[in-house]
């Protein structure tokens, strides 16, 4: 009767999670090595007859079987690149870069908007996307700096939740870097999402008047309007939903050595 043990959790730290050929020499002792990278089984080793096949569907063995619980982690963050191929996979649909946004009202309630997606900043985890400093999200950030994104993909049938810290940069800030980074998503909008910013104050009442909602923006060159602002979340976690392939991906990340290391778990969907 065969019989299954087993062993200890193994950590893989690499920063391309499509290589692990390396693993199998830190399991050469066992007579079947099974490795396997989240849901998938990536290489199957029989040491009794030196054969290698990669993506075995299964090994059959009628001793002793040992299992391994692998835990892949990277500096790089990997829904980070997962989150970009939806978005191509997905680009057709003009409404595939709204997102909605949960932050903390000051009286503890909760609060919900559809934001739209202005790209990361550099290669980093961090997402921008624009708000004006008359919104109500600015004294929620204010008193609350955590906050989510609730993004669905119909294309892929995906969904992302994505949680960490809000910073909002505005038009006084001090920090240089920061400040270019604000001015070049300015460049990056379109005269219709320029445009928004000339609208009158969305906390006062509506009156009468259109031609308040017609005014010409500054031009992508020009200095921003003083109530343009950019949010900018820095992700600490992230969940993905894989629909198609029952599959739900949690990513962690924690501080190792003056490093931000993520980790991803396989969960049931």
């Amino acid at each position: 009767m065969s019989r299954n043990v087993a062993l200890p959790k193994l950590v893989i730290a690499h920063a391309e999670l499509g290589i692990a050929e390396a693993l199998l020499d830190q399991l050469s002792a066992s007579p079947v090595n099974q490795i396997y990278i989240g849901h998938s089984l990536l290489l199957a080793e029989d040491t009794s007859s030196s054969s290698t096949q990669p993506r075995a569907e299964a090994l059959h063995n009628s001793g002793l079987t040992l299992s391994y619980q692998v835990e892949v982690m990277s500096v790089t963050a990997p829904w980070r690149s997962a989150l970009l191929k939806s978005l191509d996979l997905n680009k057709e649909l003009k409404y595939s870069t709204f997102f909605q946004l949960a932050t903390v009202r000051p009286n503890g309630k909760p609060a919900n908007r559809t934001m739209v997606y202005r790209g990361f900043v550099g290669e980093s985890t961090k997402l921008t996307f624009t708000t004006d400093s008359r919104s109500s999200k600015m004294d929620d950030v204010k008193e609350n700096p955590w906050s989510e994104i609730c993004w669905y993909m119909p294309e892929s049938r995906e969904q992302y939740r994505l949680s960490g810290k809000l910073y909002i940069i505005k038009s006084d800030e001090k920090d240089a870097e920061l400040k270019k980074i604000w001015h070049e998503a300015w460049s990056g909008l379109s005269t219709g999402g320029r445009g928004w910013f000339t609208w009158p104050d969305a906390s006062q009442p509506r009156t009468e008047n259109d031609k308040e909602f017609e005014k010409d923006p500054p031009g992508q060159d020009e200095d921003p309007l003083s109530n343009y602002c950019l949010c900018v979340l820095d992700v600490f976690e992230c969940e993905l939903s894989k629909l198609r392939e029952k599959l739900r991906i949690e990513y962690h990340s924690k501080e190792e050595g003056g490093k931000r290391v993520w980790t991803q778990h396989d969960m049931n969907p």
